[in-house]
Protein backbone atom coordinates (compact mmCIF):
# COMPACT_ATOMS: atom_id res chain seq x y z
CA UNK A 1 0.00 0.00 0.00
CA UNK A 2 0.73 3.35 -0.48
CA UNK A 3 1.09 5.83 1.98
CA UNK A 4 0.74 9.74 1.08
CA UNK A 5 -1.31 12.31 1.46
CA UNK A 6 -3.60 14.08 -0.85
CA UNK A 7 -6.79 15.47 -1.88
CA UNK A 8 -7.29 14.89 -5.56
CA UNK A 9 -10.33 15.56 -8.15
CA UNK A 10 -10.52 12.90 -11.29
CA UNK A 11 -12.83 14.51 -13.80
CA UNK A 12 -13.46 13.84 -17.86
CA UNK A 13 -16.20 13.39 -19.83
CA UNK A 14 -18.76 10.68 -19.59
CA UNK A 15 -17.46 7.53 -19.93
CA UNK A 16 -13.55 8.12 -19.19
CA UNK A 17 -12.65 5.69 -16.52
CA UNK A 18 -13.11 8.32 -13.42
CA UNK A 19 -14.84 6.46 -11.42
CA UNK A 20 -13.36 3.14 -12.63
CA UNK A 21 -9.40 4.98 -11.67
CA UNK A 22 -10.69 6.72 -8.69
CA UNK A 23 -11.74 2.78 -6.98
CA UNK A 24 -8.55 1.50 -7.84
CA UNK A 25 -6.34 4.03 -6.51
CA UNK A 26 -8.46 4.06 -3.70
CA UNK A 27 -7.90 0.61 -2.37
CA UNK A 28 -4.20 0.74 -3.24
CA UNK A 29 -3.59 3.99 -0.83
CA UNK A 30 -3.77 3.65 2.95
CA UNK A 31 -6.78 5.51 4.26
CA UNK A 32 -8.21 6.76 1.53
CA UNK A 33 -11.39 7.62 0.45
CA UNK A 34 -13.61 7.83 -3.26
CA UNK A 35 -16.21 10.64 -3.04
CA UNK A 36 -18.27 9.35 -6.41
CA UNK A 37 -20.12 12.49 -7.19
CA UNK A 38 -23.04 10.48 -8.99
CA UNK A 39 -23.88 8.87 -5.58
CA UNK A 40 -24.47 12.13 -3.84
CA UNK A 41 -26.43 13.29 -6.63
CA UNK A 42 -28.63 10.45 -6.65
CA UNK A 43 -29.88 11.75 -2.72
CA UNK A 44 -31.95 13.68 -5.30
CA UNK A 45 -34.70 11.06 -5.60
CA UNK A 46 -36.79 12.51 -8.27
CA UNK A 47 -33.73 13.63 -10.22
CA UNK A 48 -30.67 15.79 -10.03
CA UNK A 49 -30.87 18.81 -13.05
CA UNK A 50 -28.00 19.10 -15.12
CA UNK A 51 -29.34 22.76 -16.09
CA UNK A 52 -28.40 26.13 -15.42
CA UNK A 53 -32.03 26.98 -14.26
CA UNK A 54 -32.38 28.21 -10.70
CA UNK A 55 -33.33 25.32 -9.15
CA UNK A 56 -30.40 23.46 -11.30
CA UNK A 57 -27.80 25.96 -10.09
CA UNK A 58 -29.01 25.62 -6.56
CA UNK A 59 -28.26 22.07 -6.90
CA UNK A 60 -25.12 22.01 -8.20
CA UNK A 61 -23.97 24.30 -5.56
CA UNK A 62 -25.91 22.19 -2.80
CA UNK A 63 -23.93 19.13 -4.17
CA UNK A 64 -20.46 20.65 -4.45
CA UNK A 65 -21.27 22.13 -0.72
CA UNK A 66 -21.72 19.01 0.60
CA UNK A 67 -19.20 16.55 -1.07
CA UNK A 68 -16.67 19.62 0.15
CA UNK A 69 -18.15 19.13 4.10
CA UNK A 70 -17.66 15.43 3.49
CA UNK A 71 -14.30 15.90 2.03
CA UNK A 72 -13.19 18.15 4.95
CA UNK A 73 -14.75 15.52 7.48
CA UNK A 74 -12.16 12.75 6.07
CA UNK A 75 -9.47 14.63 5.65
CA UNK A 76 -9.43 16.62 9.29
CA UNK A 77 -9.37 12.63 10.24
CA UNK A 78 -6.28 11.61 8.65
CA UNK A 79 -7.94 10.42 5.14
CA UNK A 80 -6.78 10.92 1.27
CA UNK A 81 -9.36 11.67 -0.56
CA UNK A 82 -10.55 11.52 -4.70
CA UNK A 83 -13.06 13.03 -5.57
CA UNK A 84 -14.35 11.74 -8.73
CA UNK A 85 -17.18 12.74 -11.18
CA UNK A 86 -18.56 15.41 -13.29
CA UNK A 87 -19.66 18.59 -11.68
CA UNK A 88 -20.64 22.13 -12.89
CA UNK A 89 -18.10 24.79 -12.19
CA UNK A 90 -19.87 26.27 -8.94
CA UNK A 91 -19.61 22.75 -7.80
CA UNK A 92 -15.99 22.47 -7.67
CA UNK A 93 -15.97 26.11 -6.62
CA UNK A 94 -18.10 25.77 -3.67
CA UNK A 95 -15.99 22.43 -2.90
CA UNK A 96 -13.04 24.51 -2.23
CA UNK A 97 -14.51 26.30 0.23
CA UNK A 98 -13.68 23.22 2.88
CA UNK A 99 -10.65 21.58 0.92
CA UNK A 100 -7.33 22.40 -1.06
CA UNK A 101 -7.23 20.03 -4.03
CA UNK A 102 -3.13 19.09 -4.52
CA UNK A 103 -3.83 17.68 -7.47
CA UNK A 104 -6.74 18.40 -10.16
CA UNK A 105 -7.00 15.39 -12.95
CA UNK A 106 -8.40 15.70 -16.05
CA UNK A 107 -8.98 12.01 -17.96
CA UNK A 108 -9.82 13.21 -21.54
CA UNK A 109 -9.32 9.99 -24.06
CA UNK A 110 -9.72 9.95 -27.53
CA UNK A 111 -13.73 10.82 -28.66
CA UNK A 112 -13.42 7.75 -30.82
CA UNK A 113 -12.00 5.46 -27.74
CA UNK A 114 -14.66 7.02 -25.75
CA UNK A 115 -17.67 6.28 -27.72
CA UNK A 116 -16.44 2.75 -27.77
CA UNK A 117 -15.76 2.16 -24.21
CA UNK A 118 -19.49 3.37 -23.53
CA UNK A 119 -20.81 1.38 -26.03
CA UNK A 120 -19.14 -1.72 -23.58
CA UNK A 121 -21.28 -0.32 -20.41
CA UNK A 122 -24.45 -2.27 -18.72
CA UNK A 123 -27.62 -0.89 -20.71
CA UNK A 124 -28.47 1.54 -18.16
CA UNK A 125 -25.25 3.29 -17.96
CA UNK A 126 -24.39 3.46 -21.95
CA UNK A 127 -24.62 7.47 -22.63
CA UNK A 128 -24.74 7.41 -25.98
CA UNK A 129 -22.70 9.10 -28.49
CA UNK A 130 -24.22 12.63 -28.86
CA UNK A 131 -23.88 12.47 -24.87
CA UNK A 132 -20.10 11.67 -25.09
CA UNK A 133 -19.79 14.18 -27.45
CA UNK A 134 -21.08 16.85 -25.67
CA UNK A 135 -18.90 16.38 -22.82
CA UNK A 136 -16.00 15.65 -24.57
CA UNK A 137 -16.14 18.95 -26.32
CA UNK A 138 -17.19 20.92 -22.80
CA UNK A 139 -14.13 19.62 -21.44
CA UNK A 140 -11.47 20.18 -24.37
CA UNK A 141 -13.55 23.80 -24.69
CA UNK A 142 -13.49 24.95 -21.10
CA UNK A 143 -11.07 27.37 -20.17
CA UNK A 144 -12.34 26.16 -16.16
CA UNK A 145 -10.42 23.38 -16.80
CA UNK A 146 -6.70 24.61 -17.83
CA UNK A 147 -5.38 24.27 -14.43
CA UNK A 148 -6.12 20.86 -14.31
CA UNK A 149 -3.57 18.12 -15.74
CA UNK A 150 -4.63 16.32 -18.86
CA UNK A 151 -4.33 12.39 -19.20
CA UNK A 152 -4.69 11.62 -22.51
CA UNK A 153 -5.95 8.03 -21.64
CA UNK A 154 -6.64 6.86 -25.07
CA UNK A 155 -3.82 4.03 -24.89
CA UNK A 156 -3.82 3.43 -21.38
CA UNK A 157 -5.19 0.20 -19.73
CA UNK A 158 -7.22 1.38 -16.03
CA UNK A 159 -3.82 -0.10 -14.48
CA UNK A 160 -1.70 2.26 -16.73
CA UNK A 161 -4.52 5.22 -15.89
CA UNK A 162 -4.34 4.38 -12.30
CA UNK A 163 -0.20 4.07 -11.94
CA UNK A 164 -0.06 7.82 -13.86
CA UNK A 165 -2.60 8.93 -10.77
CA UNK A 166 -0.39 7.18 -8.37
CA UNK A 167 2.42 9.11 -10.35
CA UNK A 168 0.92 12.61 -9.75
CA UNK A 169 -0.14 12.79 -6.42
CA UNK A 170 3.13 10.30 -5.29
Amino acid sequence: MFNMSFVIAITGPAGAGKSTTAKRVARIVERCVNIDVDHLKAFIVNGFIYDDTPEGIKQWQLLGDNIGIVAKNFVDNGYNVIVNGYLDESAWKNIDKYVTFDHKVLLMPHIKVNIDRDKERPGDFVMGEDTISRHQEYFASNKFYDDYQMLDTTNHTVEETVNSILGIVG
